[in-house]
């Protein structure tokens, strides 16, 4: 390989031409080659990085950033159920969970969830760039958790395939089985088999919480019902991954 701008030696290009034109001679080979220095793009498909640090002008800061690069990023986060979660090294690292969460919380509401510990917010913008590892079907699902005051106290974004009234809606929980606080929607979302990015946003006090998936605005609601708390994602009972995780809030 060249370096500095030099040219390669003759020695170099002479013994690096016989191996190119072997592969070159053999489709087999050469095929093999293609599926090598393809597969981990493949792999790694994703609908896209989250958005830079300043992306939200002045008046918002970053006030969380995980990339979940290494097993470490677990430390960050308190769960519903320790066990079915787990870091892996899935396309760069990711903070799976499975199905089968032994939690089972006082009101009707999600089983699985991990919360950013030592982040509260009022006002926050949200990115998560996830993957749903679940069987298709109806409720096949992802959510993202906030204003979490306690497992009896909180809200949170149910995506699913299908709606109706117990799937794909902003629901809160408050003292009571989860609530929807929006109609129900016209269609839900294909999972499929890849990365997408989830953006839930609520702007001010009065400002309603909105929701984004794969920048497309998808549910709204009333957010003047919820007050600060603790941010996270999980599912209701499926299983997923997520690979990267922003949170801003106002400065």
């Amino acid at each position: 390989m060249p370096i500095d701008g030099q040219a390669p030696s003759s020695t170099a290009l002479s013994s690096s031409r016989p191996l190119r034109l072997r592969i070159l001679e053999t489709p087999h080979l050469l095929g093999l080659a293609l599926v090598l220095i393809l597969a981990p793009a493949l792999a790694s498909c994703t609908a896209g990085p989250l958005s830079s640090d300043q992306a939200y002008g002045p008046d918002w800061q970053l006030s969380y950033d995980q990339n979940f690069s290494s097993p470490q990023a677990m430390a960050d986060f308190s769960y519903s159920d320790t066990r079915i979660w787990d870091w892996t090294r899935w396309d760069g690292g990711a903070l799976g969970f499975s199905e089968g969460s032994s939690y089972q919380p006082a009101f009707r509401s999600p089983t699985t969830y991990a919360l950013v510990k030592d982040l509260t917010v009022d006002n926050f913008i949200m990115e998560a760039e996830v993957m749903q590892t679940g069987k298709e079907y109806g409720h096949r699902d992802l959510c993202f958790f906030f204003a979490f005051e306690s497992p009896s106290k909180f809200g949170y974004v149910h995506l699913a395939t299908s709606p109706d009234q117990n799937a794909h809606n902003i629901f809160t929980v408050n003292e009571a089985a989860r609530a929807p606080l929006a109609p129900v929607a016209e269609q839900g979302i294909d999972w499929g088999e890849t990365w997408h990015v989830v953006k839930i946003q609520k702007l001010g006090r009065n400002e309603p919480i909105e929701v984004f998936f794969d920048s497309e605005p998808i549910l709204n609601a009333d957010g003047s019902v919820f007050g600060q708390g603790q941010v996270g994602f999980g599912s209701f009972d499926d299983s997923g991954r997520v690979r990267a995780l922003k949170v801003w809030t106002r400065n």
